[in-house]
């Protein structure tokens, strides 16, 4: 179906069921969306037992998919997931989605494998996890740029591998630009220096574009990593924050530190290639220091964090949070903390992008980083050119900016942590572009109404 005809066209965006069949794929459960496109557990039909992950494209003909699955195609490491199918699904309509079928990667997110109750984290165990996300890298980068690495696209299976997942916003070596707007996709707050900055100087010159490079995804690494060790994210790249060195936050081994610094400098050939990486990190987690395996022990002196909008392609701005009271007992508490981690003493002095030990513990009185409610989903700059039915939207992870919290209101209804109205009656998914798909109903996001004034104008 061409896209003039799209135009004039009632179209039939029913997603597949339990039991539909998607090429030689049965569907078996919907288990969750990517940037691009809806998940879902499938088995073949001819051999049930072979069950694997199919991601369904949630735009008609999205021309990523093709691109996906071309690299998917071309790598191969124990990090990321293997390569099994692709093909279109025709839906009632006789819209044609494109699908691609790779290995159910069993496990739990990063982020949330390193907070589960009772792990207790190592320098030794970072570096390990960190080198085999280098050597995925380092599979992808002879073909093309994964351009999404952050903690949400990495699972640890039970057996304590990393496998670096969704190469939906990848880029392949030849392929012709699909995106509207200066920067490609990506998470605001991994995103480089080098890509902020031509934000910041093309923004408006709609015919900019800027070309990622690898050092683009090891800055990426480099946000994973103070995040995964520290709790907290650096500053924003291009923001007014500087960034504290993670010892600053947490105990862990020198050699961890300086790479992880050594992702995050703001020099771009600083941080090497992925090999080179993966060599230094497996060269540290090798060492016998007894430093590498005592536990990640952080300072939780540092305020909660807190998102904050700027204008600009969603990106996202550190802000820092001001406390109305209890100076006092702050400044006791931190004077305890700077006790228990006295800042450590270099016989260099530290890199201009780094905070001073002074400035450290200045900036220990808020947080110089951003919630993870701005890093659950990619930036929107995947638009094709002609009209794209949809399949619906589905329930974010985490809240919106400014969207209501728990205790919600009659009328609403807690889900991942934010109020939401509904289930609205007679809807039910795909639940088009203003509501939200949850469980078979459609909600909306729910948020105060602005304060009336209080007192007349003078």
């Amino acid at each position: 179906m061409s896209s003039e005809d799209s135009e004039n066209t009632t179209v039939d965006l029913q997603a597949p069921i339990h039991g539909s069949l998607v090429g030689p794929w049965r569907v078996l459960e919907r288990m969750g969306s990517g940037s691009f496109g809806i998940v879902y557990r499938v088995a073949l039909a001819s051999e049930p037992s072979h069950t694997a992950a199919m991601k369904l494209a949630s735009k008609v003909g999205d021309p990523r998919f093709e691109r996906e699955a071309v690299l998917q195609s071309l790598v191969y490491s124990p990090h990321l997931p293997r390569f099994l199918d692709a093909g279109e699904w025709v839906s009632p309509g006789g819209w044609r989605f494109p699908y691609i079928v790779m290995e159910l990667v069993e496990g739990m997110p990063l982020y949330q494998w390193a907070s589960t109750t009772g792990r207790r984290l190592t320098s030794r165990r970072v570096l390990q996890l960190l080198a085999q996300l280098a050597r995925a890298l380092e599979e992808v980068h002879p073909h093309g740029l994964h351009r999404d690495v952050k903690g949400d696209n990495i699972l640890v299976r039970g057996d304590g591998t990393a496998v670096l997942l969704d190469l939906g916003a990848c880029w392949i070596r030849g392929a012709q630009t699909l995106t509207v707007g200066s920067l490609p996709p990506g998470t605001p707050i991994y995103r480089s220096p080098e890509a902020v900055a031509f934000r910041e100087r093309f923004w408006k010159d709609a015919e900019a574009r800027y070309e990622s490079r690898q050092q683009d995804d090891l800055y990426a690494l480099g946000v994973t990593a103070y995040r995964l060790t520290t709790g907290k994210y650096p500053p924003e790249a291009g923001s007014s924050g500087k960034l504290l060195p993670p010892s600053a936050l947490c105990r862990l081994d020198d050699a961890l530190e300086g790479l992880i610094l050594r992702m995050l400098s703001p020099e771009r050939e600083a941080r090497g290639n992925a090999s080179q990486l993966a060599l230094a990190l497996e060269e540290a987690a090798a060492s016998t220091r007894r430093s590498l395996d005592e536990p990640l022990q952080s300072s939780r002196s540092v305020l909660p964090t807190e998102p904050t909008r700027f204008t600009g392609e969603w990106a996202w701005r550190a802000k820092v949070a001001a406390l109305p009271s209890a100076a006092v007992a702050f400044s006791a508490l931190l004077a305890l903390v700077v006790a228990l981690h006295p800042p450590r003493k270099r016989e260099e002095p530290l890199p201009s992008y780094l905070a001073s030990d002074r400035e450290v513990e200045a900036l220990l009185t808020a947080d110089a980083g951003v919630g993870d409610l701005a890093l659950s989903a990619v930036e929107p700059h995947h638009a094709v050119i002609h009209p794209i039915p949809s399949l619906g939207r589905p329930m974010p992870s985490t809240p919106f900016p400014n969207q209501r919290r728990p205790p919600c209101v009659r009328g609403e209804r807690e889900i991942h942590g934010a109020c939401w109205i509904g289930p609205i009656g007679g809807e039910k998914p795909p639940c088009g572009d203003k509501l939200f798909d949850y469980r078979g109903e459609c909600y909306f996001a729910s948020y105060d109404a602005p304060r009336q004034p209080t007192s007349k104008e003078p």
